[in-house]
């Protein structure tokens, strides 16, 4: 018989309130990041592990962050949680 708990990876629970993944895309010149939550924090980072932004969503639904061509890792935490990170290509 197997004790352990099962935790879904796309959904954060908290007291029976699940919260949706954010949604970050990569395109021409910028990052788009949809679904946010009131109080996520987006953060930003090179390939060589350099920070390059870090903000709240501050009842933001959506974010569009202008970044100069190159692959970046952008990290969706809300509360203490990583929710979403992701490699994405600017081109």
């Amino acid at each position: 018989m197997d004790d352990r708990i099962g935790i879904d990876s796309t959904l954060l629970g908290v007291a029976g309130v699940m919260l949706p993944e954010a949604v970050i895309k990569g395109g021409k010149g910028a990052i788009s990041v949809n679904r946010l939550n009131e109080t996520d924090l987006v953060e930003v980072y090179s390939v060589n592990g350099a920070l390059i932004l870090r903000e709240r969503s501050n009842g933001l639904k959506s974010k569009t962050i202008a970044l100069q061509p190159g692959i970046y890792l952008v990290k969706v935490s809300s509360g203490r949680k990583t929710q979403t990170t992701k490699k994405i290509v600017v081109s």
